[in-house]
C-alpha cells in the first residue's frame, strides 16, 4: 500500500440559492449517510436563520430568528445522540439483526 487514505465527500446543495454544504467522511456507511445529511440540514437551518431573519428590531423576526436556531439545535442533539429506541437503528439493534452505531461508543455486530 503506497500510504494513501480514500476521503468520500458529502455534498448537498439547498434548492433555489447558492448555499452548499460539503463534509468529508471515512465511510458510506448508513449512519455517515445520516449524519452528513442532518448536519446538513442544521447548516442550512443557521444559514437561512442569519440570512433571513436579522432585523431583530421586528419581534417576529426575532422569533422566526430563535425558532431557527431551535431546529438547528435539535438536528445537532439527533447527529450527537442519535434517534433513539424508536428510530430505525435502535429497533434493529434490539432484534439483533442490525449493527449499532460505533460513534457512540458501541460494539458494531452484524449478523
Amino acid at each position: 500500500m503506497s500510504g494513501e487514505v480514500a476521503t468520500l465527500f458529502f455534498v448537498a446543495v439547498l434548492g433555489g440559492s447558492s448555499l452548499s454544504y460539503a463534509q468529508a467522511t471515512w465511510t458510506e456507511t448508513l449512519p455517515d449517510w445520516i449524519d452528513c445529511h442532518v448536519q446538513a440540514l442544521a447548516a442550512f437551518t443557521v444559514a437561512t436563520a442569519l440570512l433571513a431573519h436579522t432585523h431583530f428590531a421586528d419581534m417576529q423576526q426575532k422569533t422566526q430568528f430563535l425558532k431557527n436556531l431551535a431546529i438547528a439545535g435539535g438536528f445537532l442533539g439527533f447527529a450527537v445522540l442519535g434517534g433513539g429506541t424508536y428510530s430505525v437503528d435502535g429497533q434493529m439493534s434490539r432484534r439483533g439483526n442490525g449493527r449499532v452505531m460505533a460513534r457512540r461508543g458501541e460494539v458494531t455486530a452484524f449478523d
